[in-house]
C-alpha cells in the first residue's frame, strides 16, 4: 500500500464535476443539521487540509468529515459464518469487511446520530448513553435500496466480501450505515441539493466502504511477508505490524480473541482530504492499543473448508487481490526482509519473462543530467523561471499553439537548441542498458518511450525515427515495423522536419545555430523544388522551415498510423509482463497504451507469481512518485526508487539466480575429421572464420565456354511470355519522380538449363595435391548423379517421359554424358556423341578401392581434404 499524497486535486475535480452536472444547488439550511452547507461545489473555495490536521474551524462540513475526521476501515477474519446451510460463505484468500467508522480525532466516537435514517432491525446499542432509545427498523432492507438504483454490481460485491456471522448480510449492512454513516457530515442529505434521490447517501456510503476496503488487502499484504493462515504456525504481534507497515507506511490496530492469542480483526486508521465518499485517504498509525498479546504467540487460524468459496468474477469492482497496488521501497531492502524477498522474486520474474513490454518516461534520463518535465526542478519549472513573461506555465512551451505567436516560437527554438546540446553531452543511463539487455536476451517484445533524447538508439535499439527504420516500399506504411525495437511516441530531438513537405533531416550544428537565434532554417527540399519551378517560369511554391521533429501537445504524430499498427500487433502477441518506468502517467495517449497492455497481460492465463498466495508480478511501475488512485486496478507493484538502482539490482539478481542465461556459447571443433560423431571435441575461443577470397556467389550458373565461336553456342529455348523479364519500366524515364523510379535487377544472367549445379564459384582452376599427383576432370552432371552407385544410361541421358520426378530442362546438344562410378572412381565414356571428352589425370593404384568391395585399403585413409576440380572443354 502506498501513502497518499496531500493534494486537493481530487476534491477540486469532484466539486467541479458535481457543479457541472447540476447535482447541487442552493438550498436553505436544515435546522437539524447545524453548520452544513448544501452546495458541495463551494468546497473549491475552502482551505485544503486532511481531516484532524486542520488548524482552523471547518466552515463547510460538506467538504470534510466532521467531527469524525479519524476514519477507520475495519475488517474481520472469521473461520465460519454459521449460515453455511443458507449459502452464506466466506471469500477464499480474503478478509471480509466490517465497516467504515468516523471516529473523532481524540479517539471518541458518536453513534446513531440521525434516527430518521435508522435502518437497523436490531440496533446495538438499543439505548444511547443519553438515554435515547433506538427503535428497531421494520421496513424493507437496505439491499432493496441498492437494487432501486440499479447497482447490482455493488450488491454482488458486498455479498462476496461483506459477509456477516450469525445474521443476514443485509441486516449487518444496515447496522453499519445507521450506526456510523449518520454521524459523518459528508453523508448528510443536505449536501445533495434539490436533485437528491431517496437513499442516495446509503448507496454512496456502501460505495465508499468498498473503495476503502480495496485499499487494504490484508490477506495479500500478510502473505507477502510469509504470514498465512495455519493451525500449527504462530506469529508475533511485531511480525504482523511490520508486514502491514511495509505496505501502508503505518501500523494498524490488530484485534485478537481468546485472551489475545487468536487473530480476528484489523482496523486501518486514515485522515481524509475531502469527502469520505471521494476524498484522498492518508494512512496513519493506530490510536488504539492492540488487543493481541505483545509478547506471546498469536494464531492466524485456517478457515473451515466448507465455509469458504472461490470468488470468481469481479462484480462491482475487482477483488482486493487485483485492485490494490503494492508499494515496495527500494531503499528498504537492507532493513526489511519481506521487501527484499519480494523484490528478488520480481527480479526472477523479469528473468523468466518472454514477452516484456517496457514503457519509459523522462525519469530514466535524469541521472545523466537531463531534467524531467513535471518535478519541482523539471523542464516546466525551468521554462517558467527562464521566461516568466512569455509563458503562463512551463507546459505552454510544449503546446502546438506556440507557433501562433512569433515570440513564443522564438523562445521554443532557443530552448530546444540548449536542450539538444545538453543531450549531446550526456550518455545513456543504466536503465537504457537494462532495456538493451532485455532485447539481447530475447526477452523484450517492444520498448515504448516518451523521451526525445534518442538514448535508446545509442545503446542499439532501432527507433521509429531512425533512418534505417524507414520503409522504401510502395505500401502506405512508412516504417519497417518488424525491425523496430523502440517506439518513440514523442519524436526525436536529433532530427528536424519541414512544416510544409514533412521532409526530415538529421539535426546539424548549422540548424542549432539558427535555433539559438530564435529562427528556423529553410527546408532544402522545398527550396530546391521552388528554384526548379522558377527556372522553368512556373509559379513559385511555399518554402517551408525546419523545426525539431518532436511531437507537441495537441499535435498529431506523423507516424501515428504506423505506431497504431505496432501497438495492435504487440497486443495480439500476448505480452506476459509490462514494466513502466520514469513517467507520471499523465498524458492521455500513454495512459490508454499502458491500460491496453495491462488489460491484455492480466487476462492472460500465465502468471509470473512465485506463489499462488502472492500478487502476480505482471505490471510493474518503477518511479520515485506513486501512481494515482486510478491505477489501483492496473498496476500490481509500485517500486519506489530510482530506475537506475532497480535496473542494476534486477541484472545482478538475474546473473546470480540464472547464470546460464549469461554464459557465452563457445565454438566446438572436432579433433578427428574422419568421424566427428566419435571424435573428441575441444573448445576454442570465439573467432571470426577467415575464408579464402572468393568471387561473389553465382550459383546455378553455367560454366563459361572456352570457345569464342558464337556459332558453337546453342540457342536457349525462349521463355514463355508470362515469364519473360520486362526490359524496362515506364518509370525509368529520366524525368520521372525519384520516388517512382524502379530499380530492377540489373545485369542478371539467367541460368541455362541442363548445366552444372555449381557455377563459377566452385568451378575454378585449382591444383590440389594428392600423393604428389594432379587430377583434372571434365564432368557434367545433375544432383541425382551424386549417389553411391554406378550410373546408368538413363541417369545420364534422362529417362524421357518415364521420369516425371523433376521437371526436365532442355539440354544442349553438345553435352557429353559420362558414366561415373563413385564406388571405384572409374570413368567410362558411354558414347562418342559429341566433341566433348573427359580428361582424367592418372590416379595412383593405391588410392583405388579394392575390386569387388566398397572399401578402401587402410593406406588410402587420410584426413586431408580432397577437392575435385571440374572443368569443361569444348
Amino acid at each position: 500500500m502506498r501513502p497518499f499524497s496531500a493534494t486537493f486535486t481530487g476534491v477540486l475535480t469532484l466539486a467541479t464535476a458535481f457543479a457541472n452536472a447540476s447535482l447541487l444547488s442552493p438550498r436553505p439550511h436544515d435546522s437539524g443539521i447545524p453548520n452544513t452547507f448544501p452546495i458541495l461545489s463551494s468546497c473549491i473555495s475552502q482551505p485544503s487540509f486532511f481531516s484532524c490536521e486542520n488548524t482552523t474551524t471547518i466552515q463547510n462540513t460538506c467538504c470534510s468529515p466532521t467531527p469524525g475526521g479519524l476514519v477507520l476501515q475495519t475488517q474481520f477474519w472469521d473461520t465460519f459464518t454459521g449460515l453455511e446451510n443458507k449459502g452464506q460463505l466466506l471469500p477464499k484468500n480474503s478478509w471480509t469487511i466490517h465497516g467504515l467508522w468516523p471516529d473523532n480525532c481524540d479517539g471518541t466516537f458518536e453513534q446513531y446520530c440521525d434516527l430518521s435514517r435508522q435502518f437497523d432491525p436490531f440496533p446495538s446499542p438499543s439505548t444511547l448513553p443519553d438515554g435515547t432509545v433506538v427503535p428497531p427498523y421494520k421496513g424493507p432492507g437496505v439491499d432493496t435500496f441498492i437494487e432501486k438504483f440499479g447497482r447490482r454490481d455493488l450488491l454482488d460485491f458486498m455479498n462476496k466480501y461483506w459477509v456477516s456471522q450469525g445474521e443476514t448480510n443485509a441486516g449487518f449492512w444496515a447496522h453499519e450505515f445507521s450506526k456510523h454513516a449518520t454521524c459523518t457530515s459528508t453523508f448528510d442529505v443536505a449536501c445533495y441539493g434539490p436533485n437528491y434521490k431517496q437513499h442516495q447517501e446509503v448507496v454512496d456510503f456502501f460505495d465508499a466502504v468498498v473503495r476503502a476496503f480495496n485499499r487494504y488487502p490484508t490477506f495479500d499484504m500478510l502473505a507477502a511477508a510469509g504470514i498465512v493462515p495455519s493451525n500449527h504456525t504462530t506469529y508475533t504481534l511485531s511480525q504482523l505490524q511490520a508486514a502491514i507497515r511495509s505496505q501502508t507506511g503505518s501500523i494498524p490496530f490488530f484485534g485478537c480473541g481468546q485472551n489475545g492469542t487468536v487473530l480476528s480483526e484489523v482496523w486501518y486508521f486514515s485522515h481524509v482530504l475531502g469527502t469520505e465518499q471521494f476524498g484522498l485517504y492518508k494512512s496513519v498509525d493506530s490510536t488504539t492499543t492492540s488487543s493481541c498479546s505483545a509478547t506471546g504467540p498469536i494464531r492466524y487460524l485456517e478457515r473451515t473448508p466448507t465455509s469458504e468459496r472461490e470468488v470468481r468474477g469481479r462484480g462491482f469492482a475487482t477483488t482486493p487481490f487485483s485492485t490494490m497496488t503494492v508499494t515496495l521501497d527500494l531503499n528498504a531492502t537492507t532493513s526489511d526482509t519481506s521487501t527484499r524477498r519480494t523484490l528478488t522474486d520480481i527480479s526472477l520474474a523479469v528473468a523468466k519473462g518472454k514477452k516484456i513490454v517496457v514503457v519509459t518516461g523522462a525519469g530514466i534520463s535524469c541521472s545523466c543530467g537531463i531534467p524531467d518535465f513535471r518535478s519541482s526542478d523539471g523542464l516546466y519549472a525551468l521554462v517558467k523561471e527562464k521566461y516568466p513573461d512569455v509563458v503562463m506555465k512551463g507546459r505552454d512551451l510544449f503546446d502546438a499553439s506556440l507557433f501562433r505567436d512569433a515570440t513564443s516560437t522564438a523562445v521554443f527554438y532557443t530552448f530546444i537548441s540548449g536542450l539538444k546540446r545538453s543531450i549531446d553531452s550526456a550518455q545513456p543511463t543504466p536503465t537504457h542498458h537494462f532495456i538493451k539487455a532485455l532485447d539481447s536476451k530475447k526477452k523484450l517484445l517492444r520498448s515504448y518511450t516518451q523521451n526525445i533524447d534518442g538514448f535508446e538508439a545509442q545503446v542499439g535499439l532501432l527507433g521509429t525515427s531512425c533512418q534505417e527504420a524507414k520503409s522504401t516500399g510502395k505500401g502506405k506504411n512508412k516504417l519497417r515495423t518488424r525491425d523496430i525495437r523502440n517506439v518513440q511516441l514523442h519524436g526525436d530531438i536529433h532530427r528536424v522536419r519541414c512544416n510544409a513537405c514533412s521532409a526530415e533531416y538529421p539535426c546539424t550544428e548549422d540548424h542549432l545555430q539558427k535555433f539559438e537565434q530564435g529562427t528556423a532554417p529553410d527546408c532544402p527540399e522545398c527550396l530546391s523544388r521552388s528554384e526548379a519551378r522558377m527556372a522553368r517560369s512556373a509559379r513559385a511554391i511555399r518554402v517551408g522551415s525546419l523545426r525539431p521533429a518532436i511531437v507537441l501537445y495537441d499535435e498529431a504524430h506523423p507516424l501515428g498510423d504506423d505506431i497504431g499498427t505496432i501497438h495492435t500487433t504487440d497486443i495480439n502477441r500476448k505480452p506476459d509482463m509490462l514494466i513502466v518506468m520514469g513517467t507520471s502517467l499523465k498524458v492521455h495517449g500513454l495512459k490508454k497504451l499502458v491500460k491496453d497492455f495491462a488489460k491484455t497481460i492480466h487476462t492472460s492465463p500465465s502468471s509470473s507469481s512465485a506463489s499462488p498466495s502472492k500478487k502476480p508480478y505482471k505490471v510493474l511501475f518503477v518511479n520515485k512518485t506513486p501512481p494515482g488512485a486510478e491505477w489501483n486496478d492496473v498496476i500490481d507493484y509500485h517500486i519506489c526508487g530510482e530506475t537506475d538502482a532497480w535496473s542494476t539490482k534486477v541484472l545482478e539478481d538475474w546473473k546470480k539466480m540464472r547464470p546460464a542465461d549469461w554464459e557465452i556459447q563457445q565454438t566446438l571443433v572436432a579433433a578427428d575429421t574422419d568421424n566427428v560423431a566419435l571424435g573428441a571435441l575441444k573448445t576454442v575461443k570465439p573467432t571470426v572464420l577467415k575464408s579464402k577470397v572468393q568471387k561473389p556467389r553465382k550459383e546455378n550458373r553455367p560454366p563459361a565456354r572456352e570457345s569464342s565461336s558464337k556459332d558453337d553456342a546453342p540457342q536457349s529455348v525462349p521463355q514463355t511470355p508470362s515469364k519473360r523479364r520486362t526490359k524496362s519500366s515506364h518509370y525509368d524515364d529520366q524525368e520521372s519522380s525519384p520516388s517512382k523510379k524502379r530499380t530492377g535487377i540489373k545485369h542478371q544472367e539467367l541460368s541455362s538449363p541442363g548445366k552444372l549445379l555449381f557455377g563459377n564459384a566452385t568451378n575454378t582452376q585449382r591444383v590440389v595435391e594428392e600423393d604428389g599427383e594432379l587430377s583434372k576432370m571434365d564432368i557434367s552432371f545433375h544432383v541425382q548423379d551424386l549417389s553411391m552407385r554406378d550410373a546408368t544410361a538413363d541417369d545420364v541421358f534422362g529417362a524421357g517421359p518415364k521420369t516425371p520426378a523433376r521437371p526436365k530442362q532442355p539440354r544442349e546438344a553438345e553435352n557429353s554424358p559420362m558414366d561415373i562410378s563413385l564406388a571405384d572412381i572409374s570413368m567410362k565414356i558411354l558414347g562418342d556423341v559429341s566433341p566433348l571428352r573427359a580428361q582424367v589425370a592418372p590416379v595412383k593404384q593405391a588410392s583405388k578401392p579394392l575390386r569387388g568391395t566398397n572399401k578402401r585399403p587402410p593406406a588410402t585413409r587420410s584426413r586431408k581434404k580432397v577437392v575435385v576440380e571440374l572443368t569443361m572443354k569444348s
